[in-house]
């Protein structure tokens, strides 16, 4: 709601003309006359139980083919691959299924001395695994896939727009595992070291 408007989703502006998707100079958290301000935008209340439902179709009883599906993905930049597998996994719960990609080393490009992948760092995405599920029904979804594809959104959630939506899927997929952040774990004494002051950006640099 901006003034005494309210837009329908995705779509900002004091005549609500603007799609938020192609324009970040207006994106909700810094529009000025939101009504609420940020923090009613993202209601924390509504993410957690959408994290619930990621979670809970993450994690299915029996991993199998009807309950979970198996993606080959193609690997690029981290930025673009990231986003990609967003796409994915909303993709996949929007079939009552977990995701479950086919290579998860391939893009992760830290590892630890103890081990490697993914989950040296972050909480695990789901039960399911390759082996689980099997590569025989997996298929391939290309960059150049339709964007409606990756622009649904639950219709539990479908009030909110694709890209609260997408503010939901990203957090999940990078939720860092407790034992790494909690008081005294190895981030948080780091974080004392260098004097990090919330929020933090990172910010990624390509070269070359």
């Amino acid at each position: 709601r901006v003034g005494r408007r309210a837009c329908e989703a995705d779509w900002i502006g004091r005549e609500c003309d603007v799609q938020i998707m192609g324009a970040w100079s207006h994106l909700p958290l810094q529009a000025r006359g939101w009504d609420g301000g940020r923090e009613a935008w993202f209601d924390a209340p509504l993410v957690q139980e959408a994290w619930a439902a990621l979670e809970e179709t993450q994690s299915p009883a029996l991993c199998g083919p009807k309950s979970a599906l198996a993606v080959r993905f193609e690997n690029r930049g981290l930025a673009a691959t990231v986003a990609h597998i967003a796409g994915l996994l909303s993709m996949a719960h929007l079939q009552g299924k977990a995701m479950v990609l086919a290579d998860q080393v391939a893009w992760g490009y830290a590892h630890g001395d103890s081990c490697e992948g993914f989950e040296c760092y972050f909480v695990r995405w789901g039960a399911c695994k390759v082996e689980h599920v099997g590569l025989q029904g997996a298929f391939q979804v290309g960059r150049s896939a339709h964007p409606d594809v990756f622009a649904m959104v639950p219709p539990r959630f479908a009030h909110k727009g694709i890209f609260w939506w997408r503010t939901v899927l990203l957090p999940f997929l990078f939720r860092i595992r407790p034992d790494l952040s909690a008081p005294g774990a190895p981030l948080d004494v780091d974080g004392q070291m260098v004097k990090w002051k919330r929020p933090v950006v990172g910010v990624h640099v390509r070269v070359g």
